[in-house]
């Protein structure tokens, strides 16, 4: 039923009508759905459409799709559903805030994939809850997986290992492995334990 009355809105937008549903119980019935809300703020209505709001406040993909497509901006009704979900948390960071997003900080740092671009595009420096996960997937795989790797370019290009490290061989993947966490120890982090 909502999909159709959806349907009927973006066709009578199309066919210059306008928005057919304005102020009327069929606008309420896709306001039910956070997939069918998003549509119909972008493409019907071309902004806000408060009567979605709480069903897409409670959707962490459609969060922040509605604060970076709609809103245009920062949209806190949205932010703890997004701060649930590692990708959209790192996703409404760097398209939205354009900065660091604290709330989804949690999440993010449960993912090394989205902990890897956290650091690399919104923290640009070191950052000890992403780099954790990070060494933990890769001792977990028993080699050095994607994300560690490209996090170890990450930390070359950028020069933010220590100097005093190239004296232990840190370009060997085991003992940059080994500086890491003994620094994530003496940080207080959770302590990861490297094999061999």
């Amino acid at each position: 039923m909502i999909d159709k009355l959806l349907s009927s809105a973006l066709e009578a937008k199309r066919n210059g009508e306008g928005v057919i549903y304005a102020g009327r119980p069929e606008e309420q019935m896709i306001g039910s759905s956070a997939m069918e809300s998003y549509i119909y703020a972008k493409y019907v209505l071309e902004g806000p459409f408060p009567s979605g709001e709480g069903a897409l406040s409670k959707n962490s993909a459609y969060s922040c799709r509605y604060a970076k497509d709609v809103i245009k901006g920062r949209w806190p009704p949205g932010e703890e559903a997004i701060s649930n979900n590692p990708q959209y948390s790192y996703l409404y960071a760097k398209d939205v805030l354009k900065g660091p997003f604290p709330l989804g900080e949690k999440a993010i740092a449960r993912s090394a994939e989205f902990s890897l671009y956290y650091i690399r595009d919104i923290i640009k420096g070191r950052w000890f809850p992403g780099e954790e996960i990070i060494i933990a997937e890769s001792m977990l795989e028993g080699s050095f997986g994607t994300y560690f790797k490209d996090y170890r370019t990450y930390l070359f290009i950028v020069g933010e290992l220590p100097p005093e490290w190239e004296e232990l061989g840190i370009h060997d993947d085991m003992n940059l492995l080994r500086c890491l966490s003994a620094e994530l120890q003496n940080y207080g982090t959770i302590a990861v334990q490297s094999k061999g």
